[in-house]
């Protein structure tokens, strides 16, 4: 049967397009927006009632049991549970199971993969005109902003079009058309990750151009996450090209330490946390944030209250003293306190069974491998309860996978 037939294509794009619209923060439009999240269900409804294809099925009852159980047990827990929780979770994870239904397991990843190459090749040029005169490409960005409906922005240090954005504490940086860099270094892994197993892990022009494009973006965990690709990349081309190949990792994997941003950045962030504390609970900013390991730090000790199936919606919202809210950026952490052990424990399961068979040879290495790379990107982003990211949790049950990708 073939995957993707030519009158589906443009459709195709446009359903991955809100997929991964509902995941962004980039803009307001897009920023946690019920509406448009119901919107966009309704629209994926249209299009699979268009193309004939059942809506209610044994996977569908399986999520909505499971929804079900676990909601009910925050409600017997709590008695507080917040309704707008259950709804916006359970709605991002039905978008995500119909954008399966129709797209199929590889047509979620090859359209992920088409859709930020094509973004990141626009990344690179913008990105050079930012560093060139960072002034005239924001004050572009922002009338070109301004100038579309329902994109206008208030926002005094952050601009974006949709296909890309710029941020004024970012002047060296590339935030693609994510919210900050380290968001859109996290989108392009899995689009790298993925090329190089369809490809049959040669490095191809879309491979350069995600490379490339991540290496601009400066991101910690960005970097961190390239290493990995290299271990995976190293186990699956070969003991003679993996002896090749060695030395030249080490070289990569010790340049990349060394940066500032990198391990330093790290380092300092656990040696200054009395520190950090003490500005986020006296500044007069009215949003401050206690960093990856403080989030982490806090989020831990909220979510031993509740271990086994966690918090859902009633997630301590931190002041300081002058009423400043403390924004808590790890979204592993976050996640943890929010849907507790049962939640990770099965969530991560759904990912290993739906990325296991996208490699030909090496399939539990796959697996492990998807697991490892989002807990690495999650803890710098909250991407894990993004329907994008609900999406790779849930292929295996709804989509049963072939052997290998079939595209």
């Amino acid at each position: 049967m073939q995957l993707i037939r030519k009158s589906h294509i443009r459709q195709n794009y446009f359903i991955m397009l809100l997929l991964m619209m509902n995941s962004l923060n980039s803009t307001i439009l897009f920023t946690s927006n019920l509406y448009f999240l119901i919107l966009s269900i309704l629209v994926l409804i249209l299009f699979a009632l268009y193309r004939n294809i059942r809506i209610i099925t044994p996977s569908l009852m399986k999520i909505v049991l499971f929804l079900a159980v676990l909601f009910m047990l925050y409600i017997l827990k709590q008695w507080d549970i917040n309704p707008l929780f259950m709804l916006v979770n359970s709605l991002r994870i039905f978008l995500a199971y119909l954008a399966i239904r129709i797209l199929k397991r590889d047509g979620i990843f090859y359209y992920l993969k088409e859709i930020v190459y094509y973004a990141a090749l626009i990344s690179i040029p913008l990105f050079i005109l930012q560093l060139i005169n960072f002034n005239f490409t924001y004050d572009l960005i922002t009338s070109l902003q301004n100038s579309i409906p329902l994109l206008e922005r208030d926002s005094a240090n952050y601009s974006n079009v949709i296909f890309w954005g710029i941020r004024l504490d970012s002047i060296t940086r590339n935030s693609g058309f994510m919210w900050e860099p380290g968001a859109f270094a996290a989108m392009l892994i899995f689009p790298i990750y993925i090329q190089f197993q369809i490809n049959n892990f040669k490095f191809d022009r879309r491979i350069i151009i995600f490379l490339i494009a991540l290496l601009t973006t400066t991101s910690t965990m960005g970097y961190i996450a390239i290493i990995l690709l290299l271990i995976f990349y190293l186990q699956n081309t070969g003991k003679k090209l993996s002896f090749f190949f060695f030395p030249i990792f080490l070289v990569i994997s010790f340049f990349i330490f060394q940066l500032d941003f990198v391990l330093a950045k790290i380092q300092n962030e656990f040696d200054s946390q009395d520190k950090i504390e003490d500005y986020i609970y006296t500044t007069n900013k009215s949003i401050a944030s206690l960093g990856r390991i403080g989030s982490f730090r806090y989020d831990f000790n909220e979510w031993k209250s509740d271990p086994i199936i966690g918090k859902g919606g009633s997630y301590e919202i931190l002041e300081g003293q002058i009423g400043t809210i403390i924004n808590r950026t790890n979204g592993l952490s976050r996640f943890l306190v929010q849907f507790g052990l049962v939640g990770i424990f099965f969530y991560f399961l759904g990912v290993y069974r739906s990325f296991y068979y996208t490699s030909q040879n090496n399939k539990k290495l796959s697996g492990i491998m998807s697991i490892i790379l989002l807990l690495v990107l999650s803890f710098s982003n909250e991407l894990l309860a993004k329907p994008l990211f609900f999406s790779f949790a849930i292929i295996y049950l709804v989509d049963r996978t072939r052997n290998k990708l079939n595209f």
